[in-house]
């Protein structure tokens, strides 16, 4: 199956060129552990994850066609 991902923030540097969006290829069943243990990060990174929009966790299975959206947790302010 086909899945659509765009990276914001920390992640984009992560990617050789930068990468903004990229599209995987995964076995049917897949989770969004699974795409994220091909990444190059540490598995405890603390990530924010949409898929289709909503927010979603690392054990939510994928289907062809998802798009997901991966984001760096951030702190800041005072």
């Amino acid at each position: 199956m086909r899945i659509e991902v765009r990276f914001y923030g920390e992640l984009e540097r992560l990617l050789a060129g930068g990468e903004r969006r990229r599209t995987f290829e995964l076995p049917d069943g897949s989770r969004v552990a699974d795409l994220l243990a091909t990444l190059p990060m540490s598995p405890e990174t603390i990530l924010i994850i949409g898929l289709n929009g909503r927010l979603a966790d690392r054990l939510a299975v994928l289907s062809d066609g998802d798009e997901l959206q991966l984001l760096t947790a951030m702190a800041g302010g005072n």
